[in-house]
Order: structure tokens, then sequence, then C-alpha cells
């Protein structure tokens, strides 16, 4: 069997879990991808790349799931959010995700604090108040944060 194959067979029983277990097992596995691993625009490593990988986890596929272009710096970022019609993070996950308030997210929902370069940062919520993310100054690796639910500016439901 190939790498390819066993990630389809791995993906497809993900989806038969019931939905607290699939979420623990997406997060897990966004955590393992990305952990140690720090924040990079000229390797592509950014949140926004890693809210992606954390909803292919959770089972999305195109067309529902759009594909995002390489971005190599903040100014690429800002101009292809534009190109696709969004003016920040915010809009374009508002776009594809149901927005809830932050007190309701559950493992494995995705949040947005202000980040840096006037975009905002995506974390991915790992429990109670526990969030998977890079620090702002984006010198380390992905880090578990402890944020308060005021530092949150919006919060999705992955379903």
């Amino acid at each position: 069997m190939s790498y390819l194959d066993a990630r389809r067979a791995e993906l497809k029983r993900r989806r038969k879990l019931p939905e607290l277990d699939r979420r623990r097992e997406a997060t897990q596995a966004t955590l393992d991808k990305f952990r140690g691993l720090p924040f990079d625009w000229q390797e592509g490593r950014h949140c926004v790349r890693m809210a992606h990988y954390h909803l292919r986890q959770m089972g999305w596929r195109s067309p529902k799931l759009p594909t995002i272009p390489r971005v190599r710096s903040p100014l690429a970022a800002k101009k292809a959010l534009k190109d696709k019609g969004f003016d920040s993070v915010t809009e374009w996950l508002d776009s594809i995700l149901e927005r809830i308030p932050p007190a309701m997210m559950l493992l494995g929902d995705i949040a947005v604090t202000p980040g840096d370069h006037g975009l905002d940062a995506i974390l991915i919520c790992t429990g109670d108040r526990g969030f998977l993310g890079w620090l702002p100054d984006g010198s380390e690796a992905v880090v578990m944060l402890d944020c308060n639910l005021d530092d949150i500016t919006g919060a999705w439901r992955v379903r």
C-alpha cells in the first residue's frame, strides 16, 4: 500500500468516528505535523496553512475547502486575500465556516486573534482555554497557548 493510499484510508476511517473522537484525532494530527516547526513565510509555514491542514484532517475537501496560494511574505498574503475578494483572514473564515461565540468553542474549532503586519492570527482550540498556534513574534515553534476568551476576536465551528 502506498503512502497516499494509507493516508486516504486513515481519513476515511476518521470520518466514521464519533464527533469528539474525530476532532481529537484531527487536532492531534495537526499538532504532530507542526510541532517543533517555527513560523516561516519563506517555507510556507503560517497559520493559514496550518488551519487549511487542520480542515483537511477534519474531512474537508474541495470545493468546500478553497485552495490557498503559496505566499512568502505578509504583503503577498494581503494581496492573495484581496485577489480572492477578502479584506481579512476573518472574512475568509466567515465565507467557509459558521461563526460561533468564543465560549462555545470545542476541541478542533478555529479562533482568530489580532496578529502582526495587519493580518489576523489563526489558532486551533485544544480544549479549555488552550490553543495551538504561533506566538505573535513568530520566533518560536508552534506552542500551546493559554488564551483568555477576551483575546479572541472571532471563533468558528469546524464540522
